[in-house]
């Protein structure tokens, strides 16, 4: 692949009622679609034109269809459908 997309990643806040925080960030992958790296704080969506912007979204919304990445090691966390689900996963 050697490109990008945008990827939901799972990050521990160290909180003990909300141990974890999810959040859209752009995922750079390498030879044989290895993920390589990826944003350090989660991405916003943004354009130069309206069009730009709800392509923008458009592409941040598949995100939601690929598995959930950890934050520090980019490797694919359990499942979980969303932010309550994964706690204490």
């Amino acid at each position: 692949m050697r490109g990008w997309n945008y990827r939901i990643m799972r990050r521990e806040t160290g909180e003990e009622d909300e141990p974890y925080a999810f959040g859209i960030h752009e995922v750079y992958y390498g030879y044989r679609d290895k993920v390589e790296g990826w944003t350090v704080s989660p991405m916003e969506p943004h354009g130069a034109t309206m069009k730009d912007l709800r392509a923008d979204l458009a592409m941040m919304k598949k995100a939601f269809t690929a598995p959930v990445l950890d934050h520090k090691t980019g490797k694919a966390t359990p499942a979980v459908r969303n932010a309550r689900e994964g706690r204490g996963k």
